[in-house]
């Protein structure tokens, strides 16, 4: 198992029709297998990706994935005041469902840009940019930086990969197994 830093604008798909520079271009070569991604980002979207060669171990991780938790640093442009923030805590309804954030903490910024750590728990990261909008805020940096216990190592830098050691592996494996006796 493997993290890798996404770059903006590369494509979380095998093979891209435009010829854009995809994730799996910059992954090791397997032998015998295939890198298998647990979620996806948007095209723009850079930061943290999990890939596993194991296809149990990815379908546990993708599926009914309400308890595994992700964090983002979020750039917007204007600054949230406490009511928004209140609002996009307690939900906002959107046709394809209610989008919610778990915590929102104010990190940095001044002026017109400022930056969020946002927790999430549900796994469509679309109400990200969604819920921000509702709000009259506009998104113009996303980045993941943590899936459930594992957070992207400032030592991985964008465009690169590094293998998920001793300790790291046994959280997700864990995590995998908390998610099956889930259901």
């Amino acid at each position: 198992m493997i993290i890798y830093h996404k770059t903006p604008e590369e494509i979380c798909t095998r093979q891209d029709p435009e010829k854009r520079k995809t994730v799996y271009d910059a992954l090791p070569k397997l032998r015998k297998s295939r890198w298998i991604s647990i979620g996806r980002l948007d095209f723009t979207t850079s930061g943290l990706m999990l890939f596993t060669n194991n296809g149990v171990l990815a379908n546990k991780l993708t599926k009914n994935t309400k308890n595994i938790e992700r964090e983002y640093l979020v750039r917007v442009r204007g600054k949230a005041t406490q009511e928004m923030i209140d609002r996009m805590l307690r939900g906002v309804h959107f046709p394809t469902g209610k989008g919610f954030f778990s915590k929102i903490i104010f990190h940095a910024g001044e002026g017109i840009n400022n930056w969020y750590f946002i927790v999430l728990t549900e796994r469509n990261n679309r109400f990200i940019k969604s819920l921000w909008e509702s709000q009259g805020l506009l998104v113009s940096r996303l980045k993941q930086i943590r899936f459930g216990p594992i957070a992207l190592a400032k030592q991985v830098h964008q465009g690169c990969w590094t293998e998920l050691k001793n300790q790291s592996l046994q959280a997700v494996l864990d995590l995998a197994n908390q998610n099956i006796r889930a259901f």
